[in-house]
């Protein structure tokens, strides 16, 4: 479970720096920029950073796992059936 919810996440969400800026619909931003995005979602402004490349990345990580864990809660891990009744292991299996 945990393999195929890595994959999935690894080709819905990007972290993107562009460094000499870019331009969108548009608009054009200079110096560097940041970007978070989800394939699933519109861009969200909270999504975008023009600090330095390290320090945005770092915002933006914990952004991604606020989303992750709001998109994904819904995901839970199956328990394993348990015996109903009590048993006691008088040999090995």
């Amino acid at each position: 479970m945990k393999t195929k919810l890595l994959k999935e996440v690894r080709k819905r969400y990007s972290i993107t720096h562009y460094p000499q800026g870019l331009r969108r619909w548009g608009d054009t931003v200079k110096g560097p920029i940041t970007i978070l995005k989800d394939k699933k979602r519109y861009l969200d402004l909270e999504g975008l950073s023009t600090k330095i490349k390290e320090k945005a990345y770092d915002d933006l990580y914990k952004i991604l796992i606020t989303w992750i864990k709001r998109d994904y809660k819904h995901t839970k891990k199956k328990s394993k059936q348990k015996d109903t009744f009590p048993y006691e292991n008088l040999w090995y299996k």
